[in-house]
């Protein structure tokens, strides 16, 4: 993932608003209306890159904290954004929720085309 791509997710995590804890609601910009969050069916997803070798993977742990691990072929680096409230800091909130929803993305990309889904372990 590059600069831009992750600035256009961060900006789309600002217009998702931030997870209130435990719930599984969204509140919208500005604390303006909520809407029902949409959850992934599974813990951890797994997703081909389009153009190498490399995977992504992204997994709730037993404390719903949003993991990411990328795989460029040769290297693993990963990185995890805490629930908040679930002692572990939870200070980017609307990081994590944006992976939620990469993560059902993700989902609905591999059932459209199985054969970039990568192992969820």
């Amino acid at each position: 993932m590059d600069d831009d791509e992750a600035g256009r997710l961060a900006y789309n995590a600002e217009l998702l608003g931030a997870a209130r804890v435990n719930d599984v609601t969204q509140t919208g910009v500005d604390g303006i209306g909520t809407s029902p969050m949409q959850w992934p069916k599974g813990r951890a997803v797994g997703r081909a890159e389009d153009m190498g070798q490399g995977h992504l993977r992204v997994l709730l742990d037993s404390d719903n904290d949003a993991c990411v691990a990328v795989w460029d072929g040769k290297r693993a680096a990963s990185v995890e954004f805490c629930n908040p409230g679930g002692g572990g800091g939870g200070r980017s909130p609307r990081t994590r929720i944006a992976l939620i929803a990469l993560m059902v993305a993700i989902e609905a990309d591999n059932a459209a085309s199985p054969s970039l889904q990568r192992p969820e372990r």
